[in-house]
């Protein structure tokens, strides 16, 4: 079992096994990790754990089925390199406009037409943990 954060067990087996990046990735390959960029707590005011599966190191064609999808500009970029779109406040993640009033029953229907350019940028991934602390 490894424990540290994800920077520490990389950079440990990189020194270990060498820069490969296949082999690198048939090691993180279904890694649990425990989420802690966003801390959720139980009515006892104890943290929640959150255990996500690693499915592999980044790769340019991720999520290249979606409006923005993230700039990854080579196989298994960092964090520094990966850009993702990050939407105004006034959208949700799909880049459509918020529904006003949070989506209440007997909204009205959106009028069809050419959707509005989704506002808002790219990031590093980065840079937006750095700015979100």
């Amino acid at each position: 079992m490894y424990k540290g954060s994800v920077a520490k067990i990389m950079h440990v087996y990189v020194q270990q096994h060498g820069p490969n990046k296949i082999n690198l990735t048939k090691f993180w390959k279904k890694f649990s990790v425990d989420v802690t960029h966003i801390m959720r707590t139980n009515s006892s005011g104890r943290r929640i754990p959150r255990i996500k599966t690693v499915q592999g190191l980044a790769m340019r064609d991720d999520g290249r089925n979606r409006a923005h999808p993230p700039i990854v500009p080579q196989f298994g970029a960092g964090a520094k390199e990966v850009q993702f779109f990050l939407e105004d406040a006034g959208e949700d993640a799909s880049g459509k406009p918020k529904a006003p009033g949070g989506g209440k029953k007997g909204k009205k229907a959106p009028r069809a037409g050419p959707e509005a350019p989704s506002q808002g940028k790219y990031v590093s991934v980065y840079d937006h943990f750095r700015q979100s602390e």
